[in-house]
């Protein structure tokens, strides 16, 4: 299976970046999970995650959404949908309402979304990989997993919300490997991308 996660930037300037951390620990977290049943790529160029995708198509791409980038997000998301109708597009983030009519509404205003995982996304991302993996030719696996209450996301059905946020802070940080120590974020910082720290969480 081949993930595509990407947590864009413009970059048609010159300028130093830093790296895509919080897609970084989707990545670490989930490769810990499934190994190598799984390859990822991460994105912080719009062109370079729409030339992948056109060259070689993933299995499921994901977004990091927030205030900063949720335009070029959308850009990118629509493009993906108009060129792969068929392909699962999974967003997360901050930058969201919290409540169910938001959410709705951001879902609608954004039909390329499949699934919106709220909170610290590791462990619905996780689960979306699984349901994925164990339902690889039904079309609709998203419709079951987010009939789960324990999932962990959000998605429109016939045009209703369905899912639950049901997200609980982990106590130990340490379920999540370290997207440095795993080499998740190598290819940025060997590109000289500033590497930084999450400072806190949940």
């Amino acid at each position: 299976m081949i993930v595509y996660l990407a947590d864009l930037a413009h970059d048609y300037l010159p300028a130093r970046q830093f790296v895509p951390l919080g897609i970084g620990y989707l990545a670490s977290y989930s490769k810990s999970i499934f190994e190598e049943k799984v390859e990822f790529r991460l994105f912080k160029s719009v062109d370079e995650l729409l030339d992948a995708c056109e060259n070689c198509k993933p299995d499921l791409v994901g977004f990091a959404n927030y205030t900063w980038n949720e335009r070029l997000t959308a850009f990118a998301g629509s493009k993906l949908r108009e060129s792969f109708p068929n392909l699962p597009i999974v967003m997360g983030g901050p930058n969201i309402a919290i409540d169910e009519k938001g959410i709705e509404s951001f879902l609608k205003k954004n039909p390329f979304i499949d699934v919106y995982c709220m909170y610290g996304g590791e462990v619905a991302f996780s689960k979306i990989i699984q349901s994925r993996l164990e339902n690889p030719f039904k079309k609709d696996w998203l419709n079951i997993l987010c009939a789960d209450s324990d999932f962990g996301g959000y998605s429109l059905h016939q045009g209703k919300l369905v899912g639950s946020a049901n997200y609980s802070v982990e106590k130990d940080l340490n379920f999540i490997p370290s997207p440095y120590l795993t080499g998740v974020l190598n290819p940025f910082l060997k590109n000289g991308f500033i590497p930084i720290m999450e400072t806190n969480r949940g």
